[in-house]
């Protein structure tokens, strides 16, 4: 029962509770040690219970051997079943009832005798080892990262999980922390605008002309440009660009050079998290992102790190373009995942709930899967079937949904 114990007790104690048990005892410095040998000792712990166990079984057929053969097979049927009843008491009951509540103080007190039977299994250890290298290799798998970062990082997901599974976190809650963790994990180039996607100015337009500019982009900060894209000149600030104007110092065309600020790069290798805490630092918002020859790659806003984190910020300016929804065919339609809810139930009847976690088709869409889906992933809803046509890892871009939509004619189409 001691084997299983430990093995609960290593699996399912708590980082921040073996950290107070080990200094109440006097023994700190023994709470990395534990983190940094968990992993080997538990191996050794399950080599250990299995082999207890195999040696109990033994002994227990060779004492009831010179009696079996006296038995009757209902003796022998009640003598079984009562050898499982007190296996599961004491192998499985009582072993994860007191790991989960002592486990830290069992881990403390026994760690010693742990890493010495530990050292005494190792030929069998690195016999488990290699079988478990060979079966990655055989797999084509990357073996799991091991140390005590890796081992953080899945408690603290796991835990998140949980959390959310037992209604103490919002799914959105879940997703973000999720994502928060997965920063270092993505670099700069995958959350900017390319440069064929960039809003510029030409550095040679008048101040008058840039203001109507910046009005038509509903952007704040846009980057000026000389002779090609890769020649930044600096990024216009609209509160700097208005105030120029109300000054009337000047409304000449040379004066836009004059108004930029200078700007900010970041290689496009730049993990997101490290920018974030670049961007933090600078005080700016905008960063203009360059590809491993000096050219301008893209450039990356303050707002495409947050989206990362909480999916898409939507202002007034993000209004959803063109129709709602464009017929392919005869009972096939595409529909903007942008559209809003309110908007699809009025004018097509479709009846999707509203809720407080969505205003868009896209939030429902996310809702109903849990996770940001991929693309061709298909739900049913009522009489329609959808099919997500077009998602990144961010948001639901686009989908088509199969069966008549129709309509009402109620309703002005230009709401």
């Amino acid at each position: 029962m001691l084997t299983a114990v430990a093995r609960i007790s290593l699996r399912e104690f708590s980082r921040s509770h073996l950290e107070v048990v080990c200094r109440e005892r006097g023994r700190a410095e023994l709470f990395g040690e534990i983190l940094a040998r968990r992993e080997r000792v538990q191996l050794g712990v399950a080599i250990l219970h299995v082999v207890t166990l195999v040696v109990t079984v033994t002994w227990w057929v060779n004492w009831l051997r010179p009696v079996l053969d006296e038995w009757n097979a209902w003796s022998i049927t009640a003598t079984i079943g009562a050898a499982a009843i007190v296996f599961l008491f004491a192998d499985v009951v009582f072993p994860w009832g007191l790991g989960r509540v002592w486990g830290e103080a069992f881990l403390v007190r026994s760690w010693r005798l742990l890493v010495g039977v530990t050292l005494v299994l190792e030929p069998l250890l690195a016999v488990a080892r290699g079988t478990d290298r060979l079966l990655h290799r055989v797999a084509g798998r990357v073996e799991p990262a091991t140390g005590d970062v890796a081992a953080l990082s899945e408690e603290i997901r796991s835990v998140v999980d949980e959390g959310q599974r037992g209604g103490v976190l919002e799914n959105a809650a879940r997703t973000m922390i999720h994502q928060v963790m997965d920063l270092h994990d993505e670099d700069v180039a995958a959350v900017m605008t390319p440069r064929t996607d960039m809003v510029c100015i030409d550095a040679d337009e008048s101040l008058e002309e840039a203001r109507q500019q910046l009005l038509a982009a509903g952007h704040t900060r846009v980057p000026v440009v000389g002779e090609s894209t890769d020649d930044i000149v600096g990024i216009l600030y609209a509160k700097d660009l208005l105030g120029h104007l109300q000054s009337g110092d000047s409304v000449g065309p040379s004066e836009l050079r004059e108004v930029v600020r200078e700007p900010f790069y970041v290689p496009e290798t730049t993990g997101i998290d490290t920018l974030l805490e670049t961007l933090k630092r600078e005080k700016v918002h905008l960063a203009i992102v360059l590809d491993e020859y000096g050219g301008v790659a893209g450039l990356v806003t303050l707002e495409d790190v947050l989206e990362e984190i909480v999916g898409e910020i939507e202002d007034e300016y993000d209004e959803v373009s063109g129709e709602l929804i464009r017929s392919l065919g005869p009972g096939l339609s595409e529909i903007d995942a942008r559209a809003h809810i309110d908007d699809l139930n009025e004018r097509f009847g479709f009846g999707i709930p509203e809720d407080e976690n969505y205003d868009t088709l896209a939030g429902f869409v996310i809702t109903r899967f849990g996770r940001i889906p991929l693309k061709d992933e298909e739900f049913a809803w009522n009489q329609w079937r959808f099919f997500v046509d077009a998602a990144d890892k961010r948001r639901v871009l686009r989908l088509r949904v199969q069966g008549e939509i129709v309509e009402s004619a109620e309703v002005d189409p230009a709401l």
